[in-house]
């Protein structure tokens, strides 16, 4: 991906300010997902390939490690991309 002035764009460091960990994850409600199954055990198990999430709503982003999550000024959870793309510009050093 390149950025506004054609260089590689090599995306937006988080870091933790609670832990210092760099892996974050986007929590999801209400997701329609589906599932392919691969094998169906004569028990009654199964075996899914990888799950396709169809639809959902971003809940929050949150911290790998310790489960910290950005919080706006109004102190709920940041659930959307663009306002936690600003927070973590703002909150952590980028290199």
């Amino acid at each position: 991906m390149k950025n506004k002035k054609g260089k590689e764009n090599k995306g937006l460091k988080f870091i933790c300010p609670k832990c210092g960990h760099t892996r974050v994850e986007c929590c999801e409600a209400n997701a329609y997902v589906t599932s392919v199954l691969k094998i169906i055990d004569e028990s009654g198990d199964h075996s899914y390939e990888a799950p396709i999430i169809e639809d959902s709503d971003t809940e929050a982003f949150q911290c790998v490690s310790c489960g910290f999550r950005p919080q706006d000024k109004h102190r709920n959870d940041i659930n959307n991309c663009v306002e936690f793309a600003k927070w973590v510009k703002k909150h952590c050093k980028q290199d």
